[in-house]
């Protein structure tokens, strides 16, 4: 038990403080005390008394504090987004928004150091799945989940505090739940306690963030050895129209260029394709990457390359065709057989 006293005041400055009070008290009644009868003096001096506790009472504001025992704490579960859209940086010159969460929750008596002082502190980080991560694990978190499943993580955060008593839950994201999976509301079960903190500027609220995205590459399975095959680059880019760049594919393993074609970025809603063409000049499975160098001001930096395969086989198709005029058959032929080099 402890009592303490407003403006920290100590205990024995208030303990002086009230005896001189009652000290004067005593001392001005017992001056009249031959004028009045004993009993009403006594009545006097009570009721001086008092009125002198209650405005220290007043003024000091005592407050007894007492702690049977501290118990179990109860759990909290913080869900940390790690899905693509938290690289998006909202502003030039800011973090990316998973190094703004994180920088929240670590620094200095921020929410990693508050909640252990009053709870037992889970940490998750989601995007397709949810996992477990230790705080100081979390600055080398990557924002490269290609989902963002908020009912997982959730239903995950449940499990872990279901024996609590007074189970709570933080979900840290700045995005939808985009997943298959049931509807957050569904998955939150009664009894769990469950704050959310958004992260990043909310959609169309701010100036239009620029972004380019490589979708997709397209080009047959198979391809001959020797051939000049065409890479369809599939590019969407928000808020570069009119800017110059160039579809690049590489092999994935040695890093070499293998072809490259300058573009100009269109205003058109939906994908641009870009045809780079490529040849191979050894056989065997190709892993291949299809990029765009990254724009000044980009807000999501991480979707700007894929990442596909080609079988590059010994014989190559050669076919003679003779007609009097080329026609759109010949033009289909042609694709035909470049699909399927056999």
């Amino acid at each position: 038990m402890s009592v303490s006293l407003a403006n920290d005041v100590p205990l024995w400055a208030a303990g002086g403080l009230a005896a001189v009070c009652l000290g004067l008290v005593v001392w001005f009644y017992r001056r009249h005390s031959s004028y009045v009868p004993s009993r009403y003096m006594r009545a006097l001096v009570g009721l001086r008394v008092a009125a002198v506790l209650l405005v220290l009472l007043f003024f000091l504001r005592p407050t007894i504090i007492y702690v049977h025992g501290e118990g179990e704490k109860s759990a909290l579960v913080v869900m940390l987004d790690t899905s693509r859209s938290m690289s998006v940086k909202d502003a030039p010159g800011l973090p990316e928004r998973l190094e703004r969460a994180v920088d929240v929750l670590l620094y200095p008596d921020g929410l990693v150091d508050t909640a252990r002082r009053r709870f037992s502190p889970v940490f998750l980080a989601f995007d397709g799945t949810a996992r477990r991560v230790a705080p100081s694990d979390m600055r080398a978190l990557e924002p490269s989940g290609e989902m963002t499943d908020i009912s997982g993580a959730i239903i995950k955060a449940a499990e872990i505090a279901a024996l609590s008593a007074r189970p709570r839950a933080v979900l840290v994201t700045d995005g939808n739940h985009n997943a298959t999976t049931t509807s957050p509301l569904d998955a939150l079960p009664p009894g769990l306690v469950l704050d959310c903190v958004g992260v990043g500027i909310p959609e169309g609220s701010g100036p239009p963030l620029k972004d380019v995205e490589v979708s997709d590459a397209v080009l047959p399975e198979r391809v001959g050895l020797g051939v000049k095959v065409r890479v369809g680059v599939r590019v969407e880019a928000h808020g570069c129209g009119g800017r110059h760049s160039r579809a690049i594919v590489k092999d994935a393993v040695s890093g070499a260029t293998l072809g490259e074609t300058p573009f100009v970025f269109d205003d058109v809603v939906g994908d641009q394709e870009i045809p780079v063409w490529v040849t191979f000049d050894s056989v065997g499975g190709k892993t291949l990457v299809a990029e765009v160098p990254v724009e000044e001001d980009e807000a999501v930096t991480g979707n700007n390359r894929v990442t596909f395969t080609v079988q590059v086989t010994e014989e190559s198709l050669k076919v003679l065709y003779v007609e009097g005029s080329l026609g759109p058959e010949g033009k289909f032929l042609r694709r035909l057989m470049l699909r399927d080099p056999d």
